[in-house]
């Protein structure tokens, strides 16, 4: 499932070379790792999602509660977007 993302290739290839494994020739023993440390991070993370999905499940049913989350999440990515729009204006000024 992890590789219909779009962004897991990349990733994978990331880790790769910041691991400095050896791609001249084909390693059990790297790609035996790199999957364990795949699944169990898959694994850990999409459990506590469903953990922390079940235990909010109640609490999500009143309107109210859900247009504070919705505002609070808008809140955040708008933060996020200035943040990250400053930070491309920066590097543009430092590329000039």
């Amino acid at each position: 499932m992890n590789f219909s993302n779009p962004k897991t290739i990349p990733w994978m290839i990331i880790i790769i070379q910041a691991a400095n494994v050896p791609s001249d020739r084909f390693a059990w023993s790297t790609t035996g790792v790199f999957l364990l440390c795949t699944l169990g991070s898959e694994i850990s993370v999409m459990s506590f999602y469903a953990l922390l999905g079940d235990r909010l499940r109640v609490r999500l049913k009143d309107a109210a509660t859900i247009r504070w989350v919705d505002r609070a999440t808008g809140v955040l990515w708008t933060a996020l977007g200035v943040l990250m729009a400053r930070q491309a204006f920066q590097l543009l000024e430092v590329l000039r």
